[in-house]
């Protein structure tokens, strides 16, 4: 997949200062079914967190919405009256390979949560009436897009690496770097906090929105953060993915790659 698509997703991570004459853009969320014309709780908090909410009471209206202008965050409730929300889903990531979904099934379990998840979307809540933790999970795939309650940052630059987060792209030594959308989340999250140890839980939980670390998390995590240690090492070495034994990873630059414990190969 190709690590340079059209604009997307803006936010937070420490890139160049707003322009103070400039009005920052609040970020738009888009609630398709029932989580928008029903839920009015959840409706009202989502606005009173300064989000810019705009809502479709039917897939067909949602696809509509989303080409007049694309969404930052898209919630599709499981009862349409139109489509099966799987099918919207597949348009939605038609529309753009990138968009960041939420799916809202009620009584879902592990596999269908698993299922969802594989499908492409972000995320999936089985709770329609677990007002924290939609909040919880809005806020978490907002940060890890980028994305907050309206602040708007364009880069994060970390040694030779750049990531333009509205650009959706990477490179490292002026060499685009080809990574999924999974490693470019996870890549931002890392870089969001350089220089630190962030743990495999809490890595699970940015960047999959797992909340507990199990065999399987840890699996997928090492696989994919190898494909992107790989990505990078095949570039330039400034920074790099540091392996720190048994608690997590952490991106390190040429100056502060002496840290005891630290190893820069292997997972």
């Amino acid at each position: 997949m190709a690590g340079n698509v059209g604009p997307l997703f803006s936010g937070d991570g420490g890139g160049a200062p707003l322009d103070s004459e400039r009005r920052p853009e609040r970020v738009h969320l888009l609630l398709v079914g029932r989580i928008g014309t029903d839920d009015a709780l959840v409706v009202g908090r989502l606005r009173a967190s300064g989000y810019e909410i705009r809502i479709a009471s039917s897939g067909e209206e949602g696809i509509a919405l989303a080409e007049q202008r694309l969404p930052d965050l898209v919630i599709v409730d499981q009862e349409l009256p139109d489509m099966k929300p799987r099918n919207l889903c597949k348009l939605f990531l038609r529309l753009h390979e990138h968009i960041a979904i939420i799916v809202v099934a009620d009584g879902a379990d592990q596999k269908d949560v698993a299922r969802w998840l594989d499908s492409g979307v972000e995320d999936c809540v089985s709770d329609r009436t677990a007002l924290v933790e939609i909040l919880a999970r809005v806020r978490r795939t907002l940060r890890t897009r980028g994305r907050d309650s309206g602040e708007e940052i364009a880069a994060i630059e970390v040694g030779g690496l750049r990531i333009d987060i509205d650009a959706y792209s990477v490179t490292l030594a002026d060499t685009a770097l080809t990574l999924t959308p999974r490693e470019f989340r996870m890549l931002v999250v890392l870089a969001r906090h350089a220089g630190s140890t962030l743990t495999y839980q809490r890595l699970l939980l940015d960047v999959w929105g797992e909340t507990s670390q199990t065999n399987a998390g840890l699996s997928k995590l090492r696989s994919a953060m190898t494909r992107l240690r790989n990505a990078i090492a095949a570039v330039g070495n400034d920074p790099v993915v540091m392996n720190i034994p048994r608690i997590g990873y952490r991106l390190s630059t040429l100056t502060d790659r002496s840290v005891v414990g630290s190893v820069p190969e292997g997972a």
